[in-house]
């Protein structure tokens, strides 16, 4: 009689190896991971994750991630004991996989923090366009350098609730120290939902920064799962999602785990792929034709 899979010994199996052997293989191929069409659902582009080096997934689409048992449980909707026993069903080597040491990247270094001034960083707000007196309130000029290159760069920077900061430029995009989601509270009954700070300052731009409400930052899709909580304590949940499969993922779950009022505004820019996108072409449309109308 085969003796049942453990824990212990499920998490050194190759999700790799699982997946191969269940007749999925990845899309694209990277140094140190895999992408891949995740299997649970119906998608176009490969947003499931696989780390070679670390045996873990991250499916970027639900922000859901973890080890091989999470991964049959999305799959197959079972418990951990229904996942033991998918792969108590198939034969696998149970050798520890080698872990390769993983290389640091260069440090980083936040040199200094000043208020928006620099003329690119403006016109790179500008030509988002979003209105400059909002971007000053919410945005800093933010100055770095890498431990391997003695030059300094610049960026726009967004704080978040752990103390990080998102970092934009026309040539770079990042997060520096920890990442997390951002958040102002004005309201305590209603409360507006973007993925991205461009997102949010558009909204305000478009609005005539009221802040009638408060609002909530994800900074990334990944980070829903804290965001429901908080999201809990108001009345009404107003979205404004990227028009993609990650923002109607996120949408989802915010109404399978809320029991609020949620109510989904992408409609009011279906023909974009975003908020910030809308705002763009209103106002190139405005400039063409001298008319203004708010969101």
């Amino acid at each position: 009689m085969k003796n049942k899979i453990t824990c212990l010994q499920a998490k050194e199996i190759s999700i790799t190896a699982f997946l191969l052997q269940n007749g999925i293989s990845p899309k694209k191929r990277y140094n140190g991971y895999s992408m891949y069409i995740a299997p649970y659902r119906n998608e176009k582009t490969p947003s499931l994750k696989v780390d070679h080096t670390k045996n873990l997934f991250m499916d970027f689409g639900t922000g859901k991630g973890g080890d091989i048992i999470c991964l049959i449980q999305l799959m197959h909707n079972c418990t951990v004991s229904g996942a033991l026993d998918i792969l108590n069903g198939q034969t696998f080597s149970f050798h520890q996989q080698k872990k390769e040491p993983e290389k640091e990247g260069p440090k980083y270094s936040i040199d200094k923090i000043i208020p928006l001034e620099n003329s690119n960083l403006v016109q790179y707000i500008q030509s988002r366009k979003i209105d400059l007196t909002i971007a000053k309130e919410y945005l800093v000029e933010l100055h770095y350098s890498f431990s391997n290159n003695p030059k300094t760069y610049y960026g726009l920077g967004f704080k978040n609730n752990e103390l990080g900061y998102e970092i934009r430029s026309s040539y770079f995009k990042g997060c520096f120290y920890k990442k997390g989601i951002t958040s102002f509270f004005n309201n305590p009954i209603t409360v507006c939902l973007f993925e991205s700070w461009s997102d949010f300052l558009s909204y305000l731009t478009l609005t005539n920064n009221l802040k009638k409400e408060s609002y909530i930052v994800l900074n990334s899709t990944s980070l829903i799962n804290r965001v429901i909580p908080i999201l809990k304590c108001f009345e009404n949940i107003h979205c404004f999602l990227d028009n993609d499969i990650a923002g109607k993922n996120v949408l989802q779950e915010i109404r399978k785990n809320t029991n609020k009022k949620v109510t989904d505004y992408s409609y009011k820019y279906k023909n974009n792929k975003d908020l910030n996108e809308f705002l763009i072409h209103k106002k190139t449309e405005i400039n063409q034709k001298g008319k203004e109308q708010g969101l």
